[in-house]
C-alpha cells in the first residue's frame, strides 16, 4: 500500500467486534510501541469506565455526592469545558472542591472515574 495521509483514509463502517484498533502507547522513555487492539476489547475497556451524570444541588465551589465516595474521580466534563483532578478540582471523600471554577444549582456534570 502507498504511504497516505490519514484525512485521505475512507470513512470507515460500523464498528465490529472483528475489526482491530491501531494504538501507540508512549513508554515514558522516549521510546513509543505500537499495537493492535481487538475492538471488542477496545469498547469493553470504554464502557467499563466509571461514570455518572449528577445535577448540583446548590451554588459554591463543591459537588457532595454519595457516588463519589471509595472512587477517584479523573474528569468532570460539563458545559462544553472539561476538567482535570489536581488541576481544575480536588478530592476528598464524596466531596470535589473546585479550583478557580464554580457550580450552580441545577447544573449538570458528568464524572468520570
Amino acid at each position: 500500500m502507498a504511504n497516505i495521509k490519514f484525512s485521505e483514509l475512507p470513512q470507515s463502517p460500523d464498528l465490529l467486534g472483528l475489526d482491530y484498533i491501531v494504538g501507540i502507547r508512549d513508554n515514558e522513555d522516549t521510546t513509543f510501541t505500537n499495537y493492535i487492539y481487538p475492538a471488542a476489547e477496545f469498547m469493553a475497556y470504554v464502557t467499563s469506565l466509571s461514570r455518572k451524570m449528577i445535577t448540583v444541588a446548590s451554588d459554591g465551589t463543591e459537588i457532595t455526592d454519595s457516588w463519589i465516595d471509595g472512587k477517584s474521580i479523573q474528569a468532570i466534563i460539563t458545559n462544553s469545558q472539561s476538567y482535570l483532578l489536581d488541576v481544575d478540582f480536588t478530592q476528598a471523600g464524596d466531596t470535589l472542591s473546585g479550583v478557580g471554577i464554580s457550580f450552580y444549582t441545577s447544573q449538570k456534570v458528568l464524572l468520570i472515574a
